[in-house]
């Protein structure tokens, strides 16, 4: 019966005594600060996962739909089919005049760059088409700022 006892009381003390932050601390175990901080960072990592995976999502959502949208725009966002605004820099009665200025377009990064006729006799060379007129007009005054060789004059016609 001693040594039940002896071996309880003894028990106790150890239990007590490694419950206690301060003993916990003094023996270099964790205290109860240090689970909770530990606790609480586990759960801040959880949470930006869950905010980065659903970033992703969304990422992952956009760039599907831009890449469906692709085979209506293309790089430059011109589309071509339907109502468009052109950017005509330049109309020409002579239509090799025409010819050159897209091929100066198309080197100096337009790639769709082309012509069409006007109502007039002249032809128009576009530098490329937009859906709406507010993009046309950001690329018209990108255009005037590039200060491309013979280009003095940009419109927007829309066909």
């Amino acid at each position: 019966m001693k040594y039940i006892t002896l071996f309880f009381v003894t028990m106790f003390a150890l239990l007590s005594i490694t419950g206690c932050d301060w003993t916990r601390r003094q023996l270099g175990m964790e205290t109860s600060e240090d689970i909770i901080a530990k606790k609480l960072a586990y759960e801040r990592i959880a949470i930006e996962a869950h905010m980065r995976d659903s970033l992703e999502r969304v990422y992952r959502d956009s760039l599907n739909n831009l890449k469906a949208s692709i085979e209506v725009i293309d790089a430059n966002g011109a589309i071509k089919n339907g109502d468009n605004f052109h950017l005509v820099v330049g109309s020409f009665r002579v239509h090799d005049n025409a010819t050159k200025l897209i091929e100066y377009l198309k080197q100096n990064g337009y790639p769709d760059a082309f012509s069409f006729d006007l109502w007039n006799g002249y032809r128009a060379v576009s530098a490329a088409s937009y859906p709406t007129i507010p993009i046309a007009y950001r690329e018209m005054f990108r255009i005037l700022d590039k200060y491309l060789r013979g280009i003095d004059d940009v419109w927007i016609y829309k066909k």
